[in-house]
């Protein structure tokens, strides 16, 4: 009801609530990974720590209650 969304839109794209969680968790982990790009080039250590912590924050400001739910999984543990 809060997001103004139809329970029958949301069943006709997630068949259980554990599929649309998981999709959920997909879109907030992809802009994290993008964030840790600057560990893959050839930026010095320091200078990719940096811009990773940058990015970070930069998500966490855009989008606080993906942080908030991504650090609420990481307090729980990954499901096995």
């Amino acid at each position: 009801e809060r997001a103004g969304v139809a329970k029958a839109n949301v069943l006709y794209y997630y068949r259980s609530k554990a599929q649309l969680y998981e999709a959920v968790l997909d879109s907030i982990v992809e802009p994290l990974l993008e964030a840790s790009r600057p560990f893959a080039g050839d930026q010095p250590p320091a200078e990719a720590l940096r811009a990773y912590v940058d990015n970070k924050m930069r998500i966490g400001a855009e989008r606080p209650h993906a942080a908030r739910v991504f650090s609420c999984e990481i307090m729980r543990g990954a499901p096995r």
